[in-house]
């Protein structure tokens, strides 16, 4: 069973998912495929966002990569955790393609995998943004603006494409974002039971 936690850059994903783990044994895939394809292509972000050709590609080998990390854990009867969603990736596919018309049947394919492999979660924990600055880590935007539209369009694709299994995890304390996401992981658990 995997929980993801979503939300915009610099909303506190990794922050929560790493306590979860500490706090209660919840394993979690670890994993910075954004980096890890940047550093393995030897590109930078800059150069996937001027090129459509290569930011379709990227799109592409995010999604086979979260898929084929997320395999083992979407099979299991334990809890995981995965950071992103799919309705995340889509989010920022559309951000880097969305503009150019020819691109319209890719990303309406895009989407249909990406709704796809949304419902194989158990839920998607949406962690609301604005609670902190995005810190630049030479990968995530961290104009404010942008991070308000980001948020925006994860939050709305996310309760599009998870029907009914979201949680809105909006507070600011660490704490109590995690007693929320494990009180769901819980509820769901013991209802499986």
């Amino acid at each position: 069973m995997l929980v993801s936690v979503g939300g915009a850059g610099g909303c506190g994903k990794s922050t929560v998912i790493s306590q979860m783990s500490t706090m209660y044994g919840i394993p979690s895939i670890d994993r910075k495929t954004s980096r890890s394809i940047l550093s393995d292509w030897g590109v930078s972000l800059d150069d996937v966002n001027v090129d459509p050709e290569l930011a379709i590609k990227f799109q592409e080998e995010i999604l086979l990569r979260k898929q084929n990390d997320e395999r083992i854990a979407i099979n299991s009867s334990d809890v995981w955790l995965t950071e992103r969603s799919y309705a995340d990736l889509f989010v920022y596919a559309i951000g880097a393609v969305g503009r150019f018309n020819k691109y319209n049947d890719w990303i309406d394919g895009y989407y249909q995998r990406c709704c796809e492999a949304q419902n194989a979660y158990l839920f998607v924990a949406y962690i609301k943004n604005g609670y902190f600055d995005p810190i630049d880590d030479g990968v995530r935007g961290i104009n404010t603006h942008y991070s308000v539209i980001i948020d925006l369009a994860i939050s709305s694709y996310t309760q599009g494409m998870s029907c009914m299994k979201v949680l809105v995890v909006d507070d600011s304390d660490i704490r109590n974002r995690i007693r929320c996401i494990k009180d769901k992981i819980d509820y769901y658990t013991n209802e499986r039971t």
